[in-house]
């Protein structure tokens, strides 16, 4: 039956017939072409002789068989694979219309004709699905004649019905809006469901007659791109308000495009509208914000909080350190004075803890960098932490080399962190162990580890050791004292300087290893000078300077005033602003020692009227002596032309140093 087929006179430029012969049949449900009926051979010679573009699909499959025409204007990249395929596969897109046309002639219903129908790219088709015989009086096959509609059909009747298709069950709202008149040609169920409608209420009518309040947004928008014929993309656009059952109103939003339409030749046709509903999402986002600006002011009320808390222990706490430095000045000494210096200085760490684990985990610390030996370091540590390991008689072995282990760092915090750890080891070491400072470098790191033979700390808790307000678990009468936060500060100071800290241990009961690693700097600048012992007896220089005392804490500023007395200085004591610049007028202070929240005139103004007062040559140096001591409160005393910002409570001989430098 092969023979019989007219395949061998196809012209030069047509390849069907040719591929129709080579192709192995036989791999398909068709079979060899010897095998194939007579109808089949027969349809095949009509098809691949056709000006017009056709299909066949045969059998049970729908296998396909095409010509030349559809090759060149219908299949274009598919082929050849199409050959020999089944027709649903080729067909996907389309298929829905195709293959239920094709059921519908298999079915002996009659041609079926589909109009506009979109089978490759933006080129449209008026397709008829005949009936194929089988030669026995049935239906073998669908025969597919295709005639391209491209050229003389509108944007919207090519795309109608298959926007509807696509669009009808889309989440996105979807319509087309004709002409100026904004005439509603096609909705889907989202955007009508949008504006509380139906479809049947929506469609051919003029939009703000069923979505009135939709005017005064929409209608300018709508006619200017309509006007100007270019697309437009709105984001965040406010169509709805709804109210609450509290009688809140809550916009509705969508992202939404907005496409004139055109059809082949150019003419306007209307305006095509997608948009997509993200209320969820900015009222989420909304929230978030919300949110945030309340955690913020929150933080901002903690750390306010947290400064006038400090102002307010700090203050009772100053009168009573500086009381017992006059005790000790007076030549005084007993165990009773040693307890209540122990636990003032306690008492200070506690508050100082309390101020910095806020300032450091919020980054509101300032760091003064410079180069320092690492050896430097541990021995102010030391120093700070001597108290505390005197008390519980602990031996501290020390192997850090005083040269080639430079740091850039900020000397205060620095060692405030090193001492920190060792005072962490003091506390959680037996009475008489031994604690290790060693100091090396590895890399281009110095690496300081301070290591303690006491309770260890227990696996679960190395992850969190150095959270804040984390501790191990302590017996009921709190021996080890403290607020859980040393660690962390230390923590936040050191990646403030761009190192690490770390903790080992071997188990509860077993010690622990705490390990500072910084990046290693070269140069080291020569050591500060240290400050002066607050050992009783020590005297300024001559002359005897004169120092102004101001605080409306009588206590505080008349222990102050008699320790420095004691240190040989000429001291006035004022209580408040106008009785400072009384005295201030006959005194002519050197130093003025300014409480910076005095009543009725605060530090500041009373700071700017003493230098009023005085010639230039004659004006005190001004120096804090205040509650306060953020970040802020000191640039702010800084800027109001303080030379120096002391914290309550201050040793006299802290005071006593800064009194030195600054009339040297």
């Amino acid at each position: 039956m092969e023979d019989s087929m007219r395949l061998d006179n196809e012209p030069a430029n047509d390849e069907m017939p040719a591929r129709i012969r080579a192709f192995d049949w036989a791999t398909t449900e068709l079979g060899a072409v010897a095998t194939w009926p007579a109808c089949l051979v027969t349809i095949t010679d009509l098809l691949t002789a056709a000006a017009w573009p056709m299909l066949l699909w045969w059998g049970d499959g729908s296998i396909q068989i095409y010509n030349d025409a559809a090759r060149r204007d219908l299949l274009a990249d598919r082929h050849p694979g199409a050959l020999g395929a089944p027709a649903a596969e080729v067909w996907a897109r389309a298929w829905p219309e195709l293959g239920a046309a094709a059921m519908s002639v298999r079915a002996g219903h009659g041609a079926v004709v589909l109009d506009h129908l979109a089978l490759h790219d933006r080129r449209t088709w008026s397709v008829a699905v005949n009936p194929a015989p089988d030669g026995r009086g049935g239906v073998g096959g669908v025969l597919v004649i295709a005639r391209e509609t491209t050229a003389t059909a509108s944007f919207l009747e090519v795309y109608r019905e298959h926007l509807r298709s696509l669009f009808m069950d889309a989440p996105a709202a979807i319509t087309i809006l004709r002409g100026p008149q904004h005439v509603v040609e096609l909705a889907n169920e989202t955007i009508t469901a949008a504006f509380g409608l139906q479809p049947s209420d929506v469609l051919g009518r003029r939009l703000f007659e069923v979505v009135p309040y939709a005017r005064e947004l929409f209608e300018p928008l709508l006619a200017g791109i309509l006007a100007s014929g270019e697309s437009k993309v709105l984001k965040e656009l406010r169509y709805r308000t709804e109210v609450t059952a509290d009688g809140t109103p809550l916009g509705r939003y969508a992202n939404a495009l907005f496409a004139p339409l055109r059809d082949l030749r150019g003419n306007r046709e209307g305006m095509l509208v997608i948009a997509v509903d993200i209320t969820d999402e900015v009222r989420a986002r909304d929230q978030m914000h919300r949110l945030r600006g309340e955690a913020e002011a929150a933080n901002r009320a903690k750390d306010e909080f947290l400064a006038m808390l400090g102002h307010e222990l700090r203050n009772p706490l100053a009168p009573i350190s500086t009381t017992l430095q006059v005790m000790r000045l007076r030549g005084m000494a007993g165990r009773e004075i040693d307890v209540l210096e122990r636990q003032v200085g306690h008492l200070t760490r506690l508050v100082d803890d309390l101020l910095d684990v806020s300032r450091t985990i919020g980054g509101k610390i300032e760091l003064h960098r410079r180069d320092l030996e690492l050896a430097d370091l541990v021995a102010e540590a030391l120093e700070v932490s001597s108290p505390l390991l005197e008390q519980r008689g602990q031996l501290v072995e020390v192997d850090v080399p005083r040269q080639g282990l430079g740091v850039h760092a900020d000397r205060e915090r620095m060692v405030q962190a090193v001492a920190n750890l060792i005072t962490n080891a003091a506390k959680y070491s037996d009475p008489g162990s031994r604690i290790t400072i060693r100091g090396a470098r590895a890399g281009d790191k110095v690496r300081l580890s301070i290591r303690d033979r006491g309770a260890g700390i227990a696996p679960e808790m190395l992850a969190r050791v150095f959270d804040p307000f984390v501790q191990q678990a302590q017996t009921i009468d709190r021996a080890r004292g403290g607020l859980g936060l040393g660690l962390s500060i230390v923590r936040s100071l050191v990646e403030l300087h761009g190192g690490t800290v770390s903790a080992t241990s071997e188990g509860a009961g077993r010690g622990s290893v705490f390990t500072i690693e910084l990046p290693a700097s070269a140069r080291v600048s020569t050591p500060s000078p240290r400050s002066t012992s607050e050992v009783a007896g020590e005297r300024p220089p001559t002359p005897r300077r004169k120092i102004l005392v101001v605080d409306d804490n009588e206590d505080a500023a008349t222990m102050l005033g008699e320790a420095l007395e004691r240190l040989g200085y000429q001291v006035e004591v004022a209580y408040d602003g106008p009785s400072a610049l009384r005295i201030a007028a006959a005194f002519a202070p050197d130093v003025a020692l300014l409480d910076l929240g005095l009543p009725v005139m605060d530090g500041f103004e009373l700071a700017e009227r003493l230098r009023e007062q005085q010639p230039p040559t004659k004006r005190p140096h001004l120096v804090a002596v205040t509650g306060y001591g953020q970040d802020s409160d000191r640039r702010r005393s800084a800027g109001a032309g303080f030379e120096r910002h002391l914290v309550k409570p201050i040793g006299v001989g802290e005071v006593s140093q800064a009194i030195t430098e600054l009339v040297a």
